[in-house]
């Protein structure tokens, strides 16, 4: 489109030219990583020399002889080294590159071709690639083509979402189909990587810092629900945001062991959803559960978190369809129920592209009461405020699908101010 054109074209003509320049750019992203591929296959070992140094009695002696592998270090670090200066970026990032698209163009021939033909972006892609590592050969493999079985897969499932999901929403559907077809079990791996448990700290601009710490995953959202509650309570009246009380609640633990922030002497207990497949839950499956808003647990974890803690909701479902049989009746009034029914079936937001977690949500009348719409599951869904808000102070609109093949009248049809059409179902459970 002629940049002349831009002042006087349309939103609909402006939104398609947008589109257009994306898809171009993945185009040139895809033709980047073939290209360095075709760069580091061109490595020159024989341009590596040693260093000659100084013999005893002060004459110089001839560079030592390098092993294979050596040779082949240097030769990849010279050529980072060229790659960076003649493109002004740094080697750190040059070296990811060059990993990145080698995996892209040797190991996943799907990903590259969507890429290559704009119907994904480079961020998915490198979601893509970021969880296929893993799916490569491994000891315990019968076969040696079981890693290119696993990857194959990997790419005929997470492809086609990548095609409809923003990244963010494909990075959490990507890992559970990664942890289906990993090799390792997902207890052995939860063991190695809790070993690297730790906190860092990263320095950031105007006098700031940014805290992580590094925690297994049930633990890590136990914490961030605590201080969601304790922060919800201070920040009433204080002038503050939630977020900044969320901060604050944790330097005051951190610092002196108590929250300064939060007056009383209340015990705050974090709530957890883990969704537990019937028969891990009674020890006949290994199939990993699912914490609201990660991904896939440990069946132990999930087997310890459902039998020791009650802070964790404890969710049932059929071993085979998924579908939820019990979330506690026995413990919440029935309006309760159905709203954390919504929300456990909805999973996130159901605006297009929204990841917020449904826990967070608003629950929204699709048919409006005032129009006769009924308090009921199939017309209810998850909305975040911001959403909520949009749907029924601007021109975007939503309807039920009814007859929907999947999920039953869960599934939406949105229509934006544009006129465009985006149609979304409720998480995988």
């Amino acid at each position: 489109m002629d940049p002349d054109d831009l002042a006087s074209a349309s939103r609909a003509v402006l939104l398609d030219a947008l589109i257009a320049s994306r898809a171009a750019a993945s185009r040139e992203a895809a033709l980047q990583a073939r290209v360095l591929v075709e760069l580091r296959s061109r490595e020159v070992e024989s341009e590596v020399v040693g260093f000659g140094g100084v013999a005893p009695g002060g004459r110089w002696a001839p560079p030592p002889a390098l092993d294979s592998g050596l040779r082949a270090e240097l030769a990849h670090r010279a050529l980072v080294a060229e790659v960076a200066v003649a493109i002004h970026e740094s080697e750190r990032v040059v070296a990811r590159d060059f990993d990145e698209a080698e995996r892209l163009v040797r190991r996943l021939p799907l990903t590259l071709a969507a890429l290559a033909d704009g119907r994904i972006g480079e961020r998915h892609a490198r979601v893509l690639i970021e969880q296929s590592i893993g799916l490569g050969a491994h000891p315990t493999d019968a076969d040696p083509r079981d890693a290119e079985r696993r990857l194959e897969r990997f790419e005929n499932e997470s492809v086609p979402l990548a095609e409809t999901t923003n990244p963010p929403g494909l990075k959490r559907r990507a890992r559970v189909i990664r942890e289906r077809l990993l090799p390792q079990s997902i207890e052995v791996r939860v063991r190695w990587a809790a070993a690297e448990r730790r906190v860092v700290l990263e320095d950031a601009d105007d006098g700031m810092a940014w805290l992580h710490h590094y925690l297994p995953a049930e633990e890590a959202h136990a914490v961030y629900d605590t201080l969601t509650r304790l922060g919800r309570r201070a920040a009433r009246g204080s002038g503050r945001t939630l977020p900044q009380t969320r901060a604050d609640i944790a330097r005051d633990l951190l610092l002196s062991g108590a929250p300064e922030a939060v007056s009383g002497a209340d015990v705050i207990r974090p709530t957890v959803h883990v969704t537990v497949p019937v028969l891990t839950l009674l020890g006949a499956s290994e199939e990993p559960a699912v914490l609201d808003g990660y991904g896939p647990i440990p069946a132990d974890t999930a087997r310890r978190l459902a039998a020791r803690a009650p802070s964790f909701t404890r969710i049932l479902t059929h071993p085979e369809t998924g579908v939820v049989l019990s979330v506690g009746r026995d413990s919440y009034a029935v309006p309760t129920d159905l709203k954390r029914f919504v929300r456990l079936r909805d999973g996130r937001c159901r605006f297009p592209g929204c990841n917020r977690v449904a826990r967070d949500c608003e629950l929204d009348h699709t048919v409006p009461w005032a129009d006769g719409g009924e308090t009921a599951h199939d017309n209810l869904a998850a909305l975040c405020a911001n959403h909520h808000h949009l749907k029924h102070e601007t021109a975007w609109s939503v309807e039920r699908v009814r007859g929907a093949p999947h999920h039953g009248t869960a599934v939406l049809s949105w229509t934006s101010p544009a006129g465009r059409t985006y149609v979304t179902e409720p998480d995988p459970p």
